[in-house]
This record gives structure tokens, sequence and C-alpha cells, in this order.
């Protein structure tokens, strides 16, 4: 299974990276928007899940889970998405 990661934190994106390995997945990382966009077309789409950091630095997750999906087509068929944030703000949390 292809699994592309959207993560600017490096220590998260290790840990995801760490776990998922782990358990036998193909891993493709990247920590910018336009780096996902690249990874995604360098399998010719074949992405099966999409974990994307809903905060980063320039970008969000769900700009690209959106941009993917309006280039690429409708991946409901092969691809899944998921959206994650560890920073929602002052005073609350994750």
């Amino acid at each position: 299974m292809n699994i592309l990661i959207l993560e600017d934190e490096p220590y998260v994106m290790a840990l995801t990276r760490s776990v998922l390995k782990t358990l036998g997945q193909q891993i493709l990382e990247a920590s910018t928007a336009d780096e996902a966009i690249q990874r995604f077309q360098e399998t010719d789409g074949i992405v099966h899940l999409l974990i994307a950091d809903v905060t980063l630095r320039v970008s969000s997750g769900i700009r690209v889970a959106v941009e993917l999906r309006s280039k690429f087509g409708d991946p409901k068929s092969h691809s899944h998405v998921r959206i994650s944030a560890g920073y929602v703000g002052r005073g609350r949390q994750a």
C-alpha cells in the first residue's frame, strides 16, 4: 500500500513513518503542499492513503486533498484521505 504523508514537523513525520514502516507500508514523504503533489504525480496517482497535516506553515492538508482530487479525478475507488492536526489553538488540547 502506498501511503503519502504530508507533515511539516520532522518529529511527527519520523514517528508516523516509523509506525507505518513497521506495519510493512510503502511510505512517500512530503513536507510541503507542492512536494505532496509532486510525490502523488510520481506514483501516477496510485496513493492508497493520504495522511495530511491540516495546519501546514504555508498551506493546508485540506487544500492538497482538494487539489489532488481536482487534478487527478475522484480517487474514491482507490484513495482515502486522513486529515490530522496536533495544534488546535491556544488554550485547547488536541
